[in-house]
């Protein structure tokens, strides 16, 4: 410790004078000074009465604090030590034993620093720094969330004779009783509020806890609990805490949920939904209407996906922000480089779709894809809405990779497909008249295959397949007479209809939307 510092721990004691030449030399012992004494170290300060001075005329560069509890002045031919005069009633044996304790408790900080820097270093993770923190404050403690669930929580103590910390233990979250007793208690308030840590009295729990929250960007992520189980807190252990928070910080960096939260309770609570970590209906109802997510009738879930990877997290952290300020009733979080939106509405008879209509601009601007699930009022059922939404944009992308906006109703049929597509007999499941009218073209040079297309996707409407085409109506009866002569069929036939419908599909699913421009090469 240097001298300057230690010389404010000693803060209750008056300085009267000094010869002080360097407040940076490095202590690291007292000791007191004895008239016997024949060698001296530069990292020791050494304790006197004013009358033993004059035994230290022949030292340069010695650290000494002389007490009295007299005015004294700097004696001119000592001004070769590195001398503090203090007033206190407190003899140089009593005042050695204070500096001892001052320097004992500096040691113990700087090592428990010393053993969480490695800690973080070691890249074990945010449980062993967990556990190096137990060891160091000997009690059980926990990292949580804003939203009160628990990253990680002391592994010696799996057990402990406390229902609301066992409780947290046992379940991962806080009891949202507890939660709304914390509030009552201003403790919440309190923790989030203050730099340093907060410690709790008996008079409402069964032990006490000392708090610290954890800061990221500025923001409230996390907090650390302690709990006075085994030995009661020092007030130096205060110091460890706060330092504690800042590695739990830099660790809580390398995950990649936490750098993209906005410091909102429903962020983690959001991730475990769309984990599919909690089934439970009731407490899944219990904490939404805890942390305020107002669900209606129904809900969707939308996935955001940026197309261009460059710059992803600074993107989706500032396009998640305008998203939100767009979408009304829009609750959305960063999941799996993704931003993933909960969206409550009244009636299944909204256009989701249409609304997000409005923003097609916006998305185009931002490379965005859009991914809309079914509409959905069970709230166990999240992860499959957030499942449905991906499939969405990735069934889009291979069928209509031009189109940004992709809900999940409009590829229903492709999920089935899906299933097939890519496997090695995908072939078996086509029927064997695409092929035939594929094997056509390529000999005659046509391209009856394109025609047919054009035709089916258009709900067999020759007027409008002929616009599309750019062809005159008769030429368009032409080529559809001229299919069903070369695959013995009839269109008007239904099931034929979807047999042809369907393996168009398929092609187009396993070979991409560009499969019908490029047919003719493909390997079939």
């Amino acid at each position: 410790m240097e001298f300057g510092n230690l010389l404010l721990r000693l803060s209750e004691f008056t300085i009267q004078s000094s010869n002080l030449f360097s407040t940076q030399a490095e202590i690291n012992m007292v000791s007191r000074f004895t008239n016997s004494q024949k060698k001296f170290a530069r990292d020791i300060l050494y304790v006197c009465e004013y009358d033993e001075l004059q035994d230290m005329r022949d030292e340069f560069g010695i650290n000494v604090l002389c007490t009295s509890n007299q005015a004294m002045q700097p004696i001119d031919e000592l001004k070769h030590l590195n001398l503090v005069f203090i007033d206190t009633d407190f003899s140089a044996d009593e005042l050695v034993l204070k500096i001892s304790e001052e320097l004992s408790i500096y040691h113990k900080v700087n090592q428990a620093k010393i053993k969480l820097s490695e800690a973080l270093i070691s890249g074990m993770g945010l449980q062993h720094i967990a556990d190096v923190l137990t060891e160091i404050l000997l009690n059980p403690l926990m990292v949580c969330s804003i939203g009160f669930k628990v990253l990680a929580n002391s592994s010696k103590y799996k057990k402990v004779n406390d229902d609301s910390w066992q409780s947290m233990i046992d379940n991962g979250y806080l009891s949202n009783d507890e939660i709304k007793k914390g509030d009552s208690l201003g403790i919440n308030e309190s923790v989030f509020s203050s730099s340093e840590p907060v410690v709790f009295g008996l008079d409402s729990y069964q032990y006490r806890a000392m708090i610290q929250r954890v800061e990221l960007n500025r923001k409230n992520v996390a907090f650390i609990s302690i709990m006075e189980y085994n030995t009661e807190f020092e007030p130096y252990q205060t110091k460890i805490l706060h330092y504690a928070s800042k590695i739990i910080s830099f660790e809580l960096q390398r995950d990649s949920f936490i750098p993209y939260t906005k410091g909102q309770m429903y962020e983690y609570f959001f991730a475990d939904l769309l984990d599919g970590k909690i089934q439970d209906a009731n407490t899944i109802k219990e904490r939404m209407k805890f942390f305020h997510l107002d669900i209606k009738d129904v809900y969707y879930i939308l996935s955001f996906k940026i197309q261009t990877q460059a710059d992803l997290g600074l993107k989706l952290t500032y396009i998640r922000d305008l998203l939100e300020n767009k979408i009304y009733r829009g609750y959305s979080i960063i999941y799996e480089n993704k931003i993933v939106m909960l969206l409550s509405r009244k009636s299944k008879r909204v256009s989701v779709s249409d609304e997000l209509n409005l923003y097609f601009d916006f998305f185009v601007n931002s490379n965005l894809q859009v991914g809309i699930s079914r509409p959905h009022s069970k709230v166990e059922c999240i992860r499959d809405a957030y499942l449905q939404s991906s499939k969405a944009i990735d069934l889009g992308m291979k069928i209509n990779s031009k189109e940004r906006i992709f809900n999940i109703e409009d590829y229903v049929q492709y999920q089935l497909l899906d299933s097939v597509s890519g496997t090695k007999d995908f072939e078996n499941f086509c029927s064997i008249k695409i092929f035939e009218l594929i094997h056509y073209d390529k000999i005659n040079n046509t391209e009856f295959l394109v025609d047919l297309d054009v035709y089916l996707s258009n709900s067999c409407n020759a007027i409008k397949s002929a616009k599309i085409l750019n062809i005159h109506r008769s030429t368009m009866d032409y080529r559809i007479n001229k299919i069903q002569e070369i695959l013995d069929l009839h269109l008007e036939d239904s099931e034929v209809i979807f047999s042809l419908g369907f393996s168009l599909r398929l092609l187009k699913l396993s070979f991409g939307e560009e499969f019908i421009k490029h047919y003719k090469t493909a390997n079939l």
